[in-house]
């Protein structure tokens, strides 16, 4: 008993010992001292850098620590705070076992290191950490990591607000992390949220199993890295990326993509396989799309590319050399291809293109292009074919026969052109215009072209010519039977510093009048440019001549119209003075035109910016013939209009003016007309609209709230009150009855409703008045009444006047849509009715009938009693 008493009292000594100085060095701090000097110390050296740890606090397996700042050549962090329990006894024979890490709020900065030039991954990072492995003093279990707020950095790439948990074990030999991703932004664009796997370690290889998990794509792989090889057992991606932002643009990617082989400096063997619902970008999609390719010894070969697109179906093939330099060439069969895929919200007409081209490109600074008797339709133009080669080699654009046919006629190009010399060739043959008209609905273009084009020279310094011929042209209604057309320009770049062109337009038709010829001409020299245009048409002939000086780029330019003359079959007007016009940016100006003649003349100036206009114009118009002349409108009288406007463009301030004497029009006479409006760029105010005829004022006055985009929407509101109004005006009900007023009739009230659908608040007065109706064949005389006009319909109330023997009384109605009668409806009650409407009958009759009708039919129901009539039919005799 005495032979073990002394151990076990040395022994209890010692633990006693151990924890007094446990006590002692944790208590006063020595401790955590000396843990954060070696934890620093560890750190340091293991990065290469520098490591500094602001505070540290715990127990003997337990510390807490704080403020950590990490300096390295690879990498800067920062960390807020950490905790750690680990069993320091373990330390002592080179293990850690930490049975939990936990890091919060920490950023971690990557540092660019040198770029490797290399198409080939650099595998040495096996031997990286073979080293490191190698070098470990520790072996390492962890079985519980957590990691929050982290937030990683390179260059401008990033990952924020990682959430991990994780397991590590890591000695001389092997090791392994198995870890889940509860959050983690990358760059705004994905979250790998639900990612998973395993990296497993070992002296000579390394290793990935996992799945990395965002809401646009999902990647199932396993891969390793062994012997600066990296093997590549299975990718699998499945993309579910719709209209994704990333760029500046949206991308939409939907199907899968299967990456099997391995890879190394030495060689390379990969299959890719992918098979996409979907692809684009913005609004350019591709659906049905499968690739087949392997890389193999520095080359991509690309064994199959197909789109089954309804609107871009086509077929690939080819390879990229990737070494020594960069060369790919594509084999590319189109089937079916149609513009529609290219051109979006445009009405466009049935179309396919089909046939075979070669690409070969490096992708840098050279490519070539070659069409293999490319053919199609397009509407109307069922037979369209294209052939030839383009390349673009070191800075020179080389073409080589490359012919465009459409039917029986061609456009072909051939030559070189680079930035100092060189010659481009065009020819045009037969070509149908009418092309035009199916490429764009909206036109209609006709007529066949001929001509050559020819650019000689260099970017720099370059001499365009062309000679071109159409015969039977026609556009927009407007024909000519031969147009002609020849120039020649010299310049650099944009900047055209001698030149002419001129042409001609024989017998055709413009504005639907005739013109035997125009005849144009321009000149440019250095700065200065001369326009001269004669003319000869149906109604008129007239020429032009100026100068104008603009820059080298054609943002601006001022200069003079000399000559402009106008002769016409009733009067000549020609310049008093020459008149300035120019342009600077997005402002144009003409000033002092004064276009005057023996019977009118028409003046002003103009100018107008990017956001404001300012004009003012006169005119006068003896007897309204150039108005006549010009309209075809059978209008008399002596007019004079004056306008002026100015201010911005979205609320422009405009006067009118006009006053014409002895007015005329379809039987309408008036001494006088005067017009005064206003209008503010919403508000068209009528101020006064005032005829005066026989001393008796006619007066309108109101607002029309224009509509820019549908004028005819306009809404109205116009009072009025005219006196003298003609029977003109009763010309749509001239098949029921006519009307012949000494005293005029009389109209008040208001217009409301739209300018294509007007409603009426008003009454009619009619006095004096003889009406004629036409189923009776009968007048009534001195007619009094009125016609009551609301909305849509216009009804008699009463009207009263006297037959040859008697009386009669009137009442009924019409209606009245968008200015076109539309129904309307009588009943007549007469005495003494005096009726020569039949041929060869002359009665007098009591009647009561029933007019009802439209534009097309008229309907009479009644009853007619003739109370003495003869009739002189003219009988003819047998012998006769």
């Amino acid at each position: 008993m005495k032979r073990f008493k002394k151990p076990i009292i040395i022994l209890i000594i010692v633990i006693l010992a151990l924890s007094l100085t446990q006590s002692i060095l944790v208590f006063t701090g020595v401790f955590n001292r000396i843990v954060r000097e070696n934890l620093e110390r560890v750190f340091s050296k293991a990065l290469n850098g520098s490591c500094h740890i602001s505070d540290i606090k715990g127990k003997w397996n337990y510390y807490e620590i704080s403020g950590v700042e990490i300096r390295s050549d690879n990498l800067d962090a920062d960390i807020l705070r950490g905790e750690i329990e680990i069993n320091l006894a373990a330390v002592l024979i080179k293990k850690i076992n930490i049975n939990r890490i936990f890091l919060d709020s920490a950023n971690i900065y990557i540092k660019k290191s040198a770029p490797d030039t290399s198409l080939k991954p650099d595998t040495t990072a096996s031997k990286s950490i073979q080293k490191i492995i190698e070098n470990i003093p520790f072996s390492i279990n962890a079985p519980e990591i957590t990691l929050k707020k982290i937030n990683l950095h390179f260059d401008t790439l990033y990952a924020e607000d990682i959430e991990l948990n994780a397991v590590l074990s890591l000695n001389k030999k092997r090791g392994y992390l198995l870890y889940r991703i509860e959050n983690c932004d990358l760059n705004g664009y994905a979250n790998l949220k639900g990612s998973r796997g395993e990296i497993g370690f070992k002296t000579d290889s390394l290793f990935h199993k996992g799945v990395i998990a965002t809401d646009v794509f999902t990647i199932d792989n396993s891969i390793g890295l062994k012997n600066d090889t990296l093997f590549i057992d299975e990718i699998n991606m499945k993309m579910k990326a719709e209209n994704y932002p990333l760029l500046k643009h949206f991308y939409t990617l939907l199907g899968n993509i299967k990456i099997k082989g391995r890879i190394s400096k030495e060689f390379q063997d990969i299959s890719l396989e992918a098979d996409f619902k979907r692809a684009g970008m913005d609004s350019m999609f591709f659906n049905k799309i499968k690739l087949s390719s392997v890389w193999k010894e520095d080359t991509i070969k690309i064994k199959s590319l197909e789109c089954s697109d309804s609107t871009f179906p086509f077929s690939s093939s080819g390879f990229a050399e990737l070494s020594p330099k960069l060369n790919t060439e594509l084999n590319i069969a189109l089937k079916g291809v149609k513009a529609e895929h290219f051109i979006k919200n445009a009405e466009i007409k049935e179309n396919s293109i089909y046939g075979v081209m070669h690409l070969k490109t490096n992708m840098k600074d050279a490519a070539t292009l070659v069409l293999d008797s490319l053919y199609g339709f397009y509407g109307n133009i069922k037979n369209i074919k294209a052939s030839g080669s383009a390349s673009y080699i070191d800075s020179e654009l080389s073409i080589k026969n490359i012919i465009l046919k459409i039917e029986d006629g061609e456009l072909s190009a051939d030559g070189n052109i680079s930035s100092k010399k060189g010659m481009i060739d065009l020819k045009v043959s037969d070509f149908p215009l009418e092309i035009l008209t199916s490429l764009k609905n909206d036109i209609s273009v006709l007529g066949q072209a001929n001509g050559e084009m020819k650019i000689e020279g260099g970017a720099r310094d370059y001499r365009f010519s062309y000679n071109l011929e159409v015969t039977n042209a026609y556009y927009e209604k407007n024909t000519f039977e031969y147009f002609s057309s020849s120039g020649s320009l010299n310049g650099s770049g944009l900047n055209i510093q001698k030149g002419v062109i001129q042409g001609s337009f024989i017998n055709g038709t413009v504005f639907g009048k005739n013109v035997s010829i125009v005849y144009f001409e321009a000149l440019k020299d250095i700065d200065d440019i001369y326009v001269d245009i004669d003319g000869v048409s149906e109604i008129l002939s007239f020429g032009l001549s100026g100068k104008i000086k603009a820059n080298k780029d054609f943002s601006e330019a001022q200069g003079q119209i000399s000559r402009f003359d106008i002769k016409t079959d009733i009067d000549e007007f020609s310049l008093n003075n020459p008149a300035y016009i120019g342009f600077s940016g997005k402002s144009v100006y003409a000033d002092s035109f004064n276009l005057s003649g023996s019977d009118g003349f028409i003046k002003g100036n103009f100018g107008m910016s990017a956001d404001s206009l300012k004009f003012k114009i006169d005119c006068y118009d003896k007897n309204l013939s150039i108005t006549r002349y010009i309209s075809g409108v059978d209008l008399k009288g002596d007019a004079e209009f004056s306008a002026m406007g100015e201010g911005p463009k979205d609320s422009i301030r405009m006067k009118f003016n006009t006053a014409v004497r002895h007015f005329k029009y379809g039987g309408i006479n008036v001494d006088s007309l005067f017009l005064n409006c206003d209008y503010d760029g919403e508000n068209l105010d009528i101020n006064y609209l005032n005829a005066f005829q026989n001393d008796k004022l006619s007066y309108i006055y109101g607002r029309i709230e224009i509509d820019e985009k549908k004028l005819e929407e306009s809404k109205i509101d116009i009072e009025f009150n005219l006196k003298n109004i003609d029977e003109k005006y009763f010309a749509p009900l001239e098949n029921v009855f006519t009307m012949k007023t000494e005293s005029g009739l009389k109209a008040e009230g208001r217009l409301t409703g739209t300018v294509s659908d007007p409603k009426m608040d008003g009454n009619l007065i009619l006095d004096s008045t003889d009406v004629y109706i036409v189923s009776l064949g009968t007048t009534v005389k001195a007619a009094k009444g009125e016609v009551v006009l609301r909305g849509d319909s216009a009804i008699v109330t009463a009207l009263k006047g006297k037959t040859e023997k008697g009386e009669v009384y009137l009442t009924g109605g019409a209606s009245l849509k968008k200015y076109i009668m539309q129904e309307y409806w009588f009943d007549i009650e007469a005495t003494g009715v005096h009726s020569i409407g039949i041929d060869y009958v002359d009665v007098f009759a009591n009647c009561s009938l029933d007019i009802r009708g439209n534009m097309k039919k008229v309907d009479l129901n009644g009853l007619i009693k003739i109370t003495e009539g003869v009739s002189k039919f003219p009988f003819v005799s047998s012998s006769d």
